[in-house]
């Protein structure tokens, strides 16, 4: 074999086994962030018990963008702190974001990053973290990009 047989098949393991590793660190095709009350919210927000669910208007500071986890097919985590210095954490799902009722309201939030002044409202789940996704009328905006 020559060299460039040797180097197309080491080509093709490396790329099954990086499929291999995507697939296996995959919990599933949707996004969930476990919910305040034992349930989890799925990527596009649903529970199949949205009435109970609470919902809160977040307003401050970006302070942390996190992206990292995006590849795996988890949310987008903005980190915001507003005037009293209290944080807030906002989930936008990933690649399901179409899934999301509210889609069209939602910053794309590559575009969102520290510093910014922004403002969202959504369903309110364990710690604090708002999902924006439940509702039409949920949304993730700039308000201000200082």
């Amino acid at each position: 074999m020559n060299n460039k047989t040797i180097a197309l098949i080491l080509a093709i393991i490396a790329i099954a086994l990086l499929a291999i590793f995507l697939m296996t660190n995959r919990d599933g095709d949707t996004t969930t962030i476990p919910a305040g009350n034992g349930q989890e919210v799925g990527a596009g927000g649903e529970t199949g018990d949205e009435a109970n669910l609470t919902e809160q208007t977040a307003h401050g500071t970006v302070v942390n963008v996190d992206t990292a986890q995006v590849i795996f097919d988890k949310p987008y985590v903005i980190e915001i702190e507003d005037a009293n210095g209290a944080r807030t954490t906002i989930a936008i799902p990933s690649s399901s974001i179409n899934l999301c009722l509210a889609k069209n309201s939602i910053t794309d939030p590559t575009t969102i990053g520290v510093g910014m002044v922004v403002e969202a409202r959504g369903v309110v789940e364990s710690n604090d973290v708002i999902v924006p996704c439940v509702r039409e009328n949920h949304y993730l905006r700039v308000v201000s990009s200082n």
